[in-house]
């Protein structure tokens, strides 16, 4: 059996630590699950669908394997696109998606075998037979994970519809809270800055003319999603330049091209200052936690983005350098209001080190107040979550890390909150025996079940 219950965990000691959070709830405070159809629940009917239908992952390393676009995002039978993905998947060792695949089947189907092309026809079978006979919706994949809270990712102009309608039905118990995220509004040199704006106008009867109304309907929109249960802003920034903007200098800008004219690349930096300011200064007056997600190449093959659209396997990490820049803007903030508790989380792992300094610079009174992120996205794998536990605990205090979120749009995915935590029990315990950490296996099982739980549900105030 390749995946059984000692999967990842490499010392008796390691065991002994996994099995006081294994079972702990699950807050998963980042991801991108659709709130509809957590409402809906529709059941799964075919392992196909539920494994490819929503997954950039796996798309992308199908797509890595030479599999035709027709079996990943195209009209291909499932049963087609179920034998390409395990065609692609079968000697992919190391990758995550090996790992995960398999934790999958075993959590959600009780298959322990290996998957292979040589057994794909038997296991396609098995878990269809499996999903016929039980009924498998999305609140039933959460509720097996235990999740707890999940915090799904928002635009500014969602009615939240479905995170209400979740929140009034009482034979459901995890609590589905928005997260508030302005992206489009940031996007502007694109035609759909308008759109934004004028639903933004809709949603808050405020004509938007300036700096100052636009802040008005802004601050109207925040206030909607806190009386929602939001606890969360989320802001995904490719790169990032600082330059020093005023209230003045913002306005006159917004208004050129309110009145449709384009911004220059400096004129756009200044708004983007300006904005984030402005959000930051409103998070922490709400006691929101501010995410901060940088450092992705966006849809990066033109071609292809026209044909599948985004969110589609297309990204990658950015070169960018932005420590100074994020530094300097979160200096100028600091300097006349305070900071609200952040999250920053790099995808170009080199930024490790000077992204986890940075979060030192602006820590005070709340523990880890401003902390590096879990790795995120191409670096969720075994030697990048290791990586940024090292990090974490060489330039912070490992015991204030809030802990693991999965980031996804697959509700098969909260496997990687258990991947996470058998690899914790195991970086934790291997620095025990090279006599780096005291073995004191009651401050090992508290540091443990803080860093998987705890943390995050004091952090988060939930």
């Amino acid at each position: 059996m390749f995946v059984n219950d000692d999967f990842l965990l490499q010392s008796g000691l390691a065991k002994e630590l996994y099995k006081e959070i294994k079972d702990l709830p699950i807050i998963d405070f980042h991801n991108h699950l659709p709130p509809r159809d957590i409402y809906k629940n529709d059941p799964y009917t075919n392992i196909a669908d539920m494994w490819l239908a929503h997954d950039h992952y796996k798309w992308r390393l199908m797509r890595n394997s030479g599999i035709d676009e027709e079996f990943i995002t195209g009209d291909g039978d499932p049963k087609d696109k179920f034998f390409s993905y395990v065609a692609s998947l079968e000697r992919a060792y190391m990758n995550p998606l090996h790992h995960w695949s398999h934790m999958e089947l075993k959590e959600y189907f009780n298959i322990t075998d290996v998957l292979t092309t040589d057994n794909a026809e038997d296991i396609y079978q098995q878990a269809n037979e499996f999903l016929e006979s039980t009924t498998v919706g999305p609140r039933e994949l959460l509720e097996q994970k235990q999740v707890e809270v999940l915090c799904t990712t928002d635009d500014l102009n969602d009615d939240l519809e479905f995170h209400k309608l979740i929140r009034d039905d009482k034979t459901f118990d995890i609590q589905v809270l928005p997260t508030f995220r302005p992206d489009s509004l940031f996007m502007f040199n694109d035609a759909s800055f308008f759109d934004v704006i004028t639903l933004l106008e809709k949603n808050t009867s405020i004509t938007i003319s300036g700096i100052t109304t636009l802040a008005t309907a802004l601050s109207k929109r925040l206030d909607y999603f806190n009386v929602n249960g939001c606890k969360v802003a989320d802001h995904g920034l490719s790169e990032l330049h600082y330059v020093q903007v005023s209230k003045s200098d913002a306005s006159k800008i917004l208004k050129k091209r309110l009145m449709k004219y384009e911004l220059s690349p400096l004129e756009v930096a200044k708004l983007t200052n300006y904005l984030l300011k402005f959000f930051i200064k409103e998070y922490a007056i709400r006691d929101m936690v501010c995410q901060i997600h940088i450092g992705a190449l966006r849809n990066t093959n033109e071609r292809m983005f026209k044909q599948v659209g985004k969110d589609s396997g297309y990204d990658s990490l950015s070169g960018s350098n932005y420590i100074n820049d994020l530094n300097e803007l979160l200096n100028e903030i600091h300097s006349h209001y305070p900071l609200p508790k952040m999250i920053l989380f790099n995808l170009n792992p080199r930024d490790n080190e000077a992204l986890a300094s940075l979060c030192g610079n602006f820590s005070c009174q709340t523990p880890g107040k401003v902390q590096l992120g879990a790795a995120w996205w191409f670096n969720d794998h075994l030697r990048g979550i290791t990586n940024q536990l090292a990090t974490f605990s060489e330039y912070l205090n490992l015991s204030t890390f809030v802990g693991m979120l999965t980031d996804s749009r697959s509700f098969l995915s909260f496997v990687r909150h258990d991947y996470f935590r058998r690899i914790l029990c195991n970086f934790v315990v291997d620095n025990v025996q090279k006599g780096l950490i005291p073995n004191d296996m009651e401050h090992l099982k508290q540091l443990v079940r803080d860093i998987a739980y705890y943390n995050s549900k004091s952090y988060f105030n939930l």
